[in-house]
């Protein structure tokens, strides 16, 4: 009795034993199942799941991640990643005009990081049921990881307004094109001034474009297509060309000749023609013809020439500018411009009628006027190094009057005063003339108006030019010995 009471406690633990083991074989085989394994690679189970990487079927970006190790991003999803930042492409249509905006423009980025993390996470989030259908899933239907585009709205505003500003849609006022010519072999100059039309701008309503731009990328339709078109408003320039040719108009013509005049003078005349020619003063502002030629040496370039020094004639470098000075005082009269500082020469000048010249010297004496419009003025002289002429003008805001200027002289007189200056290497009571008297001359300006029809309006003495008396210069040789 006691061996039958055995024998079946016996199979009873021999039949808890066969079924325990039959639910664990279930279990595995379910397991096997759930995780798409065959039962040739069951051995392999345990090694998948702990192994550290992502499972078969996961994809991000179009690239398949299968076995991937944790933390390290695969290079060919850091490139699949590149290659569609580079595909971003938003076409904005200005008018006729069309700007592109690619990746770098909108500060565009995919956090490639953040993308292989979660392909990683795939079949190890939560229970063991939804980690198991997770692997299942990637193994039997795949699972692809979303990736989305981060963008700086900021970076996007400012790209499309530096490409719209390189358009040049602003409004451009007119302007005042200066071309100067320079000859020096023919010793000619000459500039021309042309006025460039004003260009009606084109204003972007940037209040109803950037929301739109910014749902393109939000949305991610930023891979080409329509061109977005902004909408626009015409602006117009300040300056037309309208405005510029009554601000620019050439007044104060004033010609001199110089037909006698050696290669060195002629070459200075030159030189100082083409240093002020174009030169353009503004309104309010001093200007300084000393200033702007700067020394008078030879080793900047001068010629010799005989200039007035010490009372007579002097070879110099520069010699001969201040007919270029004196034509200019003469035009800035013309063009009635404010004169600050003039000054004549030490006698009259054989080029212009006497009390109208002006006399310059590095450092000083100096000619200076001041712009007394409300414009910019330009300066205009035309060397004819052929004809020997220098003619000069002055560019500035229409006049309703036209003035010349002439002189009276008032009196001439000689002193007969001779300087003599002993000379060892002439003959005994030889005498050789230096320098011829100049006599004592005043002289008086009148301006005189007109109106555009070349009626005469006005006539008044505007000052008085004294010309001191210069004496003889002669040099003397040697007392001859008494007879």
């Amino acid at each position: 009795m006691s061996d039958i009471v055995g024998n079946r406690k016996a199979a009873r633990i021999t039949l808890v034993i066969m079924m325990i083991a039959l639910v664990c074989v279930s279990a595995y085989i379910a397991f096997l199942f759930i995780s798409g394994v065959k039962s040739a690679d069951a051995k392999k189970v345990d090694v998948i799941v702990d192994a550290g990487v992502v499972y078969g079927g996961v994809t991000s970006v179009g690239v398949d991640l299968s076995g991937s190790p944790r933390g390290v991003v695969p290079t060919k999803l850091s490139a699949a990643v590149r290659g569609v930042l580079n595909q971003i492409e938003i076409d904005v249509a200005i008018e006729e005009h069309k700007v592109t905006l690619n990746a770098q423009d909108v500060g565009a980025s995919i956090d490639t990081a953040a993308l292989f993390a979660n392909a990683y996470a795939v079949g190890r989030e939560s229970g063991f049921e939804s980690r198991a259908a997770g692997i299942y899933e990637a193994a039997h239907s795949g699972v692809d990881i979303p990736y989305t585009i981060a963008w700086d709205p900021e970076k996007l505003e400012a790209s499309l307004r530096k490409k719209a500003v390189a358009l040049g849609l602003d409004a451009q006022d007119a302007s005042v094109q200066v071309e100067k010519t320079q000859d020096e072999e023919n010793l000619m100059c000459d500039l021309n001034l042309t006025i460039v039309p004003e260009v009606k701008g084109i204003d972007i309503d940037y209040g109803t474009l950037l929301p739109v731009l910014n749902e393109k990328m939000r949305a991610m339709d930023c891979f080409g297509g329509d061109a977005v078109a902004a909408d626009t408003v015409v602006t117009q320039p300040k300056l037309t060309a309208a405005d510029l040719a009554g601000q620019y108009q050439k007044i104060g013509t004033f010609k001199t000749s110089y037909t006698t005049s050696a290669y060195g003078r002629r070459y200075n005349i030159w030189k100082m023609a083409g240093i002020i020619n174009g030169v353009t003063i503004q309104p309010g502002e001093t200007w300084s013809i000393n200033d702007e030629a700067g020394p008078r040496t030879y080793a900047r370039g001068w010629e010799g020439a005989p200039g007035i020094e010490n009372g007579q004639y002097e070879t110099q470098a520069g010699g001969g500018i201040c007919q270029v000075s004196t034509t200019l005082y003469n035009a800035v009269l013309r063009a009635d411009l404010e004169i600050v500082d003039r000054t004549h020469h030490s006698w009259p000048s054989d080029y212009v009628d006497t009390g109208l010249d002006a006399t310059i010297s590095t450092g000083r004496p100096d000619f200076k006027f001041k712009n007394n419009t409300d414009s910019p003025i330009i300066i205009y002289a035309r060397c004819d190094g052929k004809a020997k002429t220098i003619e000069i003008s002055i560019y500035r805001s229409g006049m309703d009057y036209v003035l010349d200027f002439t002189s009276d002289v008032v009196s001439t007189s000689y002193s007969g005063a001779i300087y003599e200056i002993p000379d060892p290497t002439l003959p005994p009571g030889a005498r050789v003339q230096v320098l011829r008297e100049h006599p004592r001359v005043v002289a008086d300006v009148y301006k005189h108006v007109y109106d555009l029809n070349g009626n005469e309006i006005e006539t008044v003495k505007i000052y008085r030019d004294i010309y001191s008396n210069k004496p003889a210069i002669v040099r003397v040789g040697p007392v001859p010995p008494a007879p």
